[in-house]
């Protein structure tokens, strides 16, 4: 869980103005826990655990390169791109299995789609 200082500040999609290349890695922030996959990672902060849950960037991350830098810029907004889709193709997936629920009340044959998912869902291996 997050603690909050302030509410969260509205989201701009169109502004591009972020400042400079240390203001882009201050502002990056992995998945936490990123430092136990990534070595690479693990050379800019770590996980902070307490109370609540936090990345932490370590004290000597500016000596690393611009490339360094950018790297890890690209790979934190990478991973949230990722989560991002994942998120939102799960919501559409659980609207479809409801549709293909409805569908079916009219064409039953609809339900064998909608079991071979669930089945792949459960890891089922004889489908």
């Amino acid at each position: 869980m997050f603690t909050f200082k302030e509410p969260p500040k509205k989201f701009d999609r169109y502004n591009y103005n972020f400042g400079d290349l240390n203001s882009l890695v201050k502002k990056s922030y992995p998945g936490l826990g990123a430092e136990y996959y990534s070595d690479f990672m693990r050379k800019f902060g770590y996980t902070a655990f307490g109370i609540y849950s936090n990345w932490e960037l370590k004290s000597d991350w500016e000596k690393y390169t611009n490339e360094e830098k950018w790297k890890y810029v690209a790979l934190c907004s990478l991973y949230w791109l990722e989560f991002y889709k994942y998120l939102s193709d799960k919501n559409e997936y659980e609207k479809y299995k409801n549709q293909l629920k409805e569908w079916s009340k009219k064409n039953p044959e609809f339900l064998e789609t909608l079991k071979q998912l669930e089945s792949k869902e459960r890891g089922d291996v004889n489908e």
